[in-house]
Order: structure tokens, then C-alpha cells, then sequence
């Protein structure tokens, strides 16, 4: 089955062992094997099998999905994106009227965008503005 965590919690027996709650598409799943959960959150999307085990469900495979997840996405990738693409309109200016082969400016205007960007983040200064004249000191 696939489906999206939307909750976790930590739930404790009568006799005090701990597991983990699991609610799937609003229905509720209990993890045993810690093992399973590694890597997984609130929000993933996950491909899983369960058993019934008395009134319960129990989670027997729990992994990342391999489908790609269009439904995830999240505001941090959307920020990512617009710096990534005003950062290339902005090497794509900068190169405007340059006469090269349509590849190699190409290959430029990534280049000098993946600077612009690392800069924006603030990643480190990047190479941008760097002109191998050191005069300044």
C-alpha cells in the first residue's frame, strides 16, 4: 500500500515497552521495529504492508516510496526554486549579447548562476566578483 505519514507519536504498553503510532490516510498503525522509521517523518510518503493483530494494525514493511511524490511540495523547495531561477535570469543577463556556441554559454550561464546562488544562500561568498586583482589590501 501507499500512503502519507500525517502523524507519529510514541505510545507505551501496560507493561511499559515503547512502540510508535503511525497514522496513515486517517487510519492508525503501530510500528514495533524502530528500525522501520529510520529516515521517515510526518509528511513522508511511504510504501507499506500491515497485518491485523487483534484490534490493531501492525506495520510489517515500512520504506520510502519510489514514486515520485508530486503532492510534496513543500515551501522550502518552492523558496529553492525562484532563488534558482532569478539567479539564472540574472547570468542569462549577464551574458546577453556574448557571441559563443549556443552550448558553451549554456554551460556559462549555469555556471555563474550557481554562484549568484551559493552567494544568495549564503553558502560562502562564491567565486562572483572575484578578479584574480588582489588590490584591495
Amino acid at each position: 500500500m501507499q500512503g502519507r505519514i500525517g502523524k507519529i507519536w510514541e505510545n507505551e504498553t501496560r507493561e511499559g515497552k515503547k512502540y510508535h503510532v503511525l497514522e496513515i490516510g486517517g487510519e492508525k498503525y503501530s510500528v514495533w521495529d524502530q528500525r522501520l522509521l529510520e529516515g521517515l517523518g510526518e509528511g513522508s510518503l511511504v510504501e507499506y504492508e500491515w497485518k491485523k493483530s487483534g484490534d490493531f494494525r501492525k506495520i510489517t514493511d515500512l520504506r520510502p516510496s519510489a514514486t515520485p511524490d508530486a503532492g510534496n511540495y513543500s515551501h522550502e523547495r518552492k523558496n529553492r526554486e525562484i532563488i534558482r531561477m532569478s539567479c539564472l535570469k540574472s547570468a542569462s543577463e549577464l551574458l546577453y549579447g556574448l557571441f559563443l556556441d549556443p552550448d558553451v554559454k549554456t554551460r556559462k550561464a549555469i555556471d555563474i548562476a550557481r554562484e549568484f546562488e551559493k552567494y544568495v544562500r549564503g553558502d560562502g561568498e562564491g567565486e562572483a566578483g572575484k578578479t584574480g586583482d588582489d588590490s584591495s589590501g
